[in-house]
Formats: structure tokens, C-alpha cells, sequence
């Protein structure tokens, strides 16, 4: 993926969709789809915002 420009503050957190694509919402009302030439989620430990399906943030030890 190159260097992706968004004229307007981002207000969201970044969500990867479905499709694929890394969704993000700006002040402007817009929503971006962004299609990323990776496929899927990194492979470590923290991959997702939250760390869980919950996106609670929680580590279990």
C-alpha cells in the first residue's frame, strides 16, 4: 500500500472490514475504504485495537 492522503481530520479508529479494506470516518463526513495490498491481520501476539473480539483491552494471565 502507498502513502494514502485524507484531506479532513480522521475521527475514528481504523476497522478493517469484511472486504478487506481498512475503514476510517472523517470530520468531514466521509467515510474511506482503503484497500491494503496485505491480506487479513499481522501475525503477533496484539494484532487488533483492544486486543480481543470484545475489544475490551483485558490480558488474561
Amino acid at each position: 500500500m502507498g502513502k494514502v492522503v485524507i484531506l479532513s481530520d480522521v475521527v475514528s479508529s481504523p476497522a478493517i472490514a469484511d472486504a478487506g479494506t481498512i475503514d476510517v470516518g472523517s470530520a468531514g463526513g466521509k467515510l474511506f475504504a482503503i484497500k491494503p495490498d496485505s491480506m487479513g491481520l499481522a501475525e503477533c501476539p496484539w494484532p487488533t485495537f483492544g486486543r480481543n473480539p470484545r475489544h475490551t483491552g483485558r490480558v488474561l494471565k
